[in-house]
């Protein structure tokens, strides 16, 4: 047997052996060669399912800065009640030093008891004891005109210094200079003074501390 019928008989015999049952699919038995094979593309994920993927991501993304914004929001609050605190503790220790600051300066010397000096000069009203009380009246006066920065209280400084601090032309200098003639004629002159004058001083205290809550007067 010649060299090419062997090799015919060995191609058909393969061919015979690719056509039962169709198994191998690249294969073509009509022209006894390859054939293309068409491959499916994997299938994509619906829109459903794509969807539900994407909201459970921004539902946890939205829990996560939720989550750090609430964090965030209580470190704050923490952080500005323990300033406030501070800030208090602060406070009072500044405020007792310039209430002595204050009554250190005063232009007379006052006793300090755990009385203000409003209720000290209430009690020697009471007892009708009016110059102490138009003392007290007065050195009142001076600490809260000095509390809301109308004036400065300084050791050296007279009374009429106050009053140019104070401001020309306006209510709460008219008041304070009542109380300047009562206090200078008490304390330096040496002259009592009746009840009816101490209480018409006395009587302009809650217009006196209406003023001081309004601010301090505009410069003239």
């Amino acid at each position: 047997m010649s060299t090419y019928e062997n090799s015919q008989k060995a191609i058909d015999a393969g061919g015979d052996a690719l056509r039962p049952a169709n198994r191998f699919p690249w294969y073509d038995k009509t022209s006894d060669g390859f054939r293309r094979l068409e491959v499916a593309a994997p299938e994509k994920a619906s829109s459903f399912e794509a969807g539900a993927l994407m909201n459970s991501l921004i539902f946890w993304v939205a829990i996560a800065t939720l989550a750090l914004v609430l964090t965030a929001l209580i470190l704050m609050l923490l952080r500005a009640v323990r300033l406030r605190k501070l800030r208090e503790a602060g406070h009072g220790e500044t405020e007792a030093v310039g209430e002595a600051r204050r009554i250190e300066a005063l232009p007379v010397r006052v006793t300090r008891t755990e009385l203000s000096l409003l209720d000290q000069a209430r009690t020697f009203y009471q007892a009708g004891n009016y110059a102490s009380a138009m003392i007290y009246l007065f050195s009142h006066q001076l600490v809260q005109l000095d509390r809301h920065q109308v004036i400065r209280l300084a050791k050296g400084k007279t009374n009429r210094q106050y009053l140019r601090e104070v401001g020309q032309a306006d209510r709460l200098r008219a008041l304070v200079g009542q109380a300047v003639v009562a206090f200078e004629d008490v304390f330096f002159g040496h002259h009592e003074i009746d009840r009816q004058r101490f209480e018409t001083c006395w009587s302009h205290l809650p217009e006196f501390e209406k003023l001081l809550a309004q601010g301090p007067p505009a410069a003239a």
